[in-house]
């Protein structure tokens, strides 16, 4: 039967169920590789197995769209898209490129259009209208990550805990004007664990003035009377995230005509490393366990696999305690004997190989195991490290450390050697400072001390020559050079033996800082070429290996 006929007959079958027929497409689980035919109907969706629908069957369960959150086609390949859902593991399905865009913006739209129908009929009153919703986890002031749904109108955020598909939504924990926002932060992202987060601040006495004002006097208010300041939120994608910032930035201009802060921090979300990462398949499985004695017992237990690698499990979703990572799943050998099952409930039986304790496991079904084997095998190849890349990992990681520590004793012994030189020369040039200061005081001294004695023989022959000074002119003019010629030979004498004792000194400054600079250098280059060594040493000890 061709596809356009089947599409007529669906679209007459949905009819006769009260809905418009809107999308049909073939599309395959892209971790079980279950094969289904999607429909799209106006108010729900329908899941058929199989890759032809027989049109003779009832129609499979109804879904409505408020169990979705939004769909996004793969950044990677784009054969395959991802719906995500709220507060349940999202649906990845693969198909034809051009079946996916279509069914990624059919199902958009109809997502939209449900949820504004569903808040604008009991939840948003008055002039605000629905702008869209997020599903995503909001970090408590315990460091505990809490699963929620924010709903945006073009005025207030609201923040709604589990949504039923068949309950009428109504009933919030708290809202907040979008005009109280201080601040908008985003990240620091983590793409291995698919953690994306955001931070809000909110001014809680402008909030307080907004809700008092006389036109949101119909509104209703939450469940939680007490708000805080600070929310940090977490995504399962950039794109979500993203969407989510921006749009807020979009409406506080909208309300505010000013724009908003915002900017990407790079601080951590705080959580333990449990906390993190999405679910990617939880539900509960019968979890067998082997005594010491050989006792077999059986549990149930609700049991999640999270994009971060790690199975977790408990008694309840809201008491899960155990946690390991990921290294492989089985279903066959020897040891499943050990456990006295029938043939029947082998076919359902599997094991998670973790790092610590392996799980064993029961399934409802054959289909079921299926499932969650594909889920762990997809988990534990994108985590799988080879033996060799783990001993590669730790070699380089002690190279690292070897070089680090070559290069800190490299730099320590620089640090000295430059420390002694620097002494060697503060003291040689305290001691050339204090030999010139020492010449230069005894130099003044003796050009005082001649200075004192030419004045005196100037005022002794002054007074002598007198009386008749026309008489003894000539002899006092040709004492008067005498005495000068005199001085002046005094003075370079001294100026002279001034000069040869700087020489000296210079001199001898100048060899004591050759030898103290060859020495410097010469023990810069033999630790130099010892770290050299070393480097080659471990280069080479790391090609080899």
């Amino acid at each position: 039967m061709s596809k356009f006929l089947q599409q007529r007959q669906m679209e007459a079958r949905l009819t006769a169920e009260g809905e418009d027929f809107v999308f049909m497409s073939a599309f395959t689980y892209s971790d079980s590789k279950r094969k289904i035919v999607l429909v799209l109907g106006s108010k729900n969706y329908f899941e058929f197995d199989g890759e032809v629908i027989d049109l003779h069957e009832e129609l499979p369960q109804a879904r409505s769209y408020l169990g979705l959150d939004t769909a996004e086609e793969n950044p990677t390949d784009s054969k395959q898209f991802i719906i995500f859902q709220c507060m349940k593991p999202a649906i990845r399905l693969s198909g034809s490129e051009s079946d996916v865009m279509e069914a990624v913006v059919v199902l958009n739209t109809l997502i939209r259009d449900a949820w504004q129908q569903a808040c604008e009929e009991y939840m948003i009153v008055g002039r605000e209208v629905y702008q869209f919703h997020a599903n995503l986890r909001k970090v408590n002031r315990k460091k505990k990550a809490q699963d929620r749904i924010f709903v945006v109108s073009n005025a207030f955020i609201y923040n709604l805990e589990e949504v039923s598909e068949n309950v009428r939504i109504e009933e919030f924990k708290w809202s907040m004007p979008i005009a109280s926002l201080l601040h908008v932060a985003a990240g620091r992202d983590d793409p291995r664990v698919s953690e994306y987060p955001a931070t809000l601040h909110f001014d809680l006495n402008k909030a307080k003035e907004i809700k008092a004002d006389k036109s949101y006097k119909e509104r209703k208010e939450g469940s939680k009377k007490s708000v805080n300041d600070k929310h940090q939120l977490l995504f399962s994608s950039q794109f979500a995230r993203d969407r989510f910032t921006m749009a807020l930035l979009a409406l506080y201009y909208a309300v505010t005509k000013t724009h908003l802060t915002f900017d990407r921090t790079n601080s951590g979300t705080g959580l333990r490393k449990s906390q993190l990462g999405h679910i990617r398949k939880q539900g509960v499985l019968m979890k067998y366990t082997r005594g010491a004695l050989g006792r077999v017992g059986k549990h149930p237990r609700f049991v999640q696999i999270k994009s971060t690698g790690t199975i977790s499990w408990g008694k309840t979703k809201e008491t899960i305690k155990y946690s390991e990572a990921i290294i492989g799943v089985n279903d066959k050998g020897a040891i499943f004997k050990q456990f006295k099952i029938s043939d029947d409930d082998l076919k359902r039986f599997f094991c998670v190989l973790t790092s610590g304790k392996s799980v064993y496991l029961l399934c409802e079904t054959e289909e079921d195991k299926k499932e969650w084997m594909n889920a762990i095998e997809v988990l534990s190849q994108a985590n799988k490290i080879s033996i060799e890349e783990r001993e590669d990992m730790r070699e380089r990681e002690r190279n690292e450390i070897r070089e680090g520590e070559i290069s800190g004793r490299y730099q320590r012994d620089i640090r000295m050697i430059s420390e002694r030189y620097q002494g060697d020369i503060r003291e040689i040039s305290g001691r050339y400072q204090r030999d010139i200061g020492e010449i230069s005081e005894r130099y003044r001294g003796d050009i005082r001390e001649i200075s004192r004695r030419y004045q005196r023989d100037i005022r002794e022959i002054s007074e002598r020559y007198r009386g008749d000074i026309r008489e003894i002119s000539g002899r006092y003019q040709r004492d008067i050079r005498e005495i000068s010629e005199r001085y002046q030979l005094d003075i370079r004498e001294i100026s002279g033996r001034y000069q040869r004792d700087i020489g000296e000194i210079s001199e001898r400054y100048q060899g004591d800082i050759r030898v103290i600079s060859g020495r410097y250098q010469r023990d810069i280059r033999e630790i130099s070429e010892r770290y050299q060594g070393d480097i080659r040493e471990i280069s080479d000890r790391r090609e080899n290996g």
